[in-house]
């Protein structure tokens, strides 16, 4: 398993959890630009579409897509080469759907390290 893999699990689970992740550590296991951690992974944990949205679209491929709906669900579709990830509904995101998409995302990210 690699060093980012882990990074990545260890993150999803304070997610899910609902542990508020250290923004820093947040940032770094995903893979984006040190200005953009606060903004993106803080906002879409604390609830924002709109960061949830532009964390979508920086770390995932343009193929990937997204339903979310406003009670606290996202599935999440695509993947790249091969295989294709699917990205199940979190039923521990009730009423934040924008943190449903941050697990989602989250997930896809993990796939995408097996592949």
């Amino acid at each position: 398993m690699t060093d980012r893999k882990q990074a990545l699990m260890d993150l999803l689970d304070k997610v899910e959890w609902g542990e508020c992740p250290h923004w820093q550590d947040a940032g770094k296991a995903i893979g984006i630009n040190p200005d953009d951690r606060h903004l993106r992974v803080m906002g879409a944990y604390h609830g924002s579409l709109d960061a949830a949205k532009a964390l979508h679209e920086t770390v995932l491929p343009a193929s990937a897509s997204a339903v979310v709906d406003m009670e606290g669900d996202c599935d999440l579709y695509g993947g790249t080469g091969d295989g294709e990830w699917e990205c199940s509904r979190s039923s521990s995101c009730q009423n934040n759907p924008a943190r449903a998409w941050l697990i989602a995302i989250l997930k896809a990210l993990i796939a995408e390290e097996d592949e």
